[in-house]
């Protein structure tokens, strides 16, 4: 991979969570959901997505952990690990399938 070239520089250390719970119309089911439930942790910072269906409501929780507010560039591949899963947690798709009655 690519050197970086310069140390990352972050405002401090820092939790970020997010809930999103969106409504399943009638008639329809949800496929996918598992793929949502990630975890990763190493010394720089954590990412956890968790996902639930109950009863009309799928509900997704992240939670982002930086640890540092400085990342050496030597120590950048570590500390974007968990960014990497951050993205790919954002690239998964659920499908809404129409029940079969």
């Amino acid at each position: 991979g690519e050197k970086r070239l310069f140390h990352a520089y972050l405002p401090y250390p820092q939790r970020l969570r997010y809930q999103v719970e969106v409504v399943i119309p009638p008639g329809y089911s949800v496929q996918g959901a598992d793929k949502l439930n990630v975890a990763m942790e190493n010394q720089w910072g954590a990412f956890t997505g968790v996902a639930s269906v109950s009863g009309d409501k799928l509900t997704m929780t992240v939670t982002k952990i930086y640890r540092t507010h400085l990342v050496d560039r030597a120590q950048w591949h570590d500390f974007s690990t968990f960014l990497q899963q951050a993205f790919d947690f954002g690239q998964a798709q659920v499908l809404l399938v129409k029940n079969q009655d």
